[in-house]
C-alpha cells in the first residue's frame, strides 16, 4: 500500500514477490509458512505499520494458523 514511507509503486510490486519466495524457502527448510496478506491486515497512512484493526486481524490470523499447525483446538 502506498503511504508516505512507501512513495514508489515499485516498492509495492517488489514486496508482492516476497510471500512466494518466503514460502519456497520455508518448504526447502521444512518449516511452516503463513501468508499474512490473506488476513486482511490494514495499514496506517505510512503504508508500513498496522492500524489497531490491523493488529487484531494479524493476531486472529496468526492464532488460527497456529491452531491449524499444532491442532490445538
Amino acid at each position: 500500500r502506498n503511504g508516505y514511507w512507501v512513495p514508489d509503486q515499485r516498492y509495492i510490486e517488489e514486496s508482492e514477490k516476497l510471500p512466494g519466495l518466503y514460502e519456497q524457502l520455508a518448504c526447502e527448510m521444512d518449516v511452516y509458512f503463513a501468508d499474512a496478506n490473506e488476513w486482511g491486515v490494514r495499514l496506517t497512512d505510512d503504508g508500513v505499520h498496522f492500524t489497531e484493526d490491523g493488529h487484531k486481524a494479524f493476531a486472529e490470523g496468526l492464532t488460527k494458523q497456529l491452531k491449524l499447525w499444532y491442532s490445538i483446538g
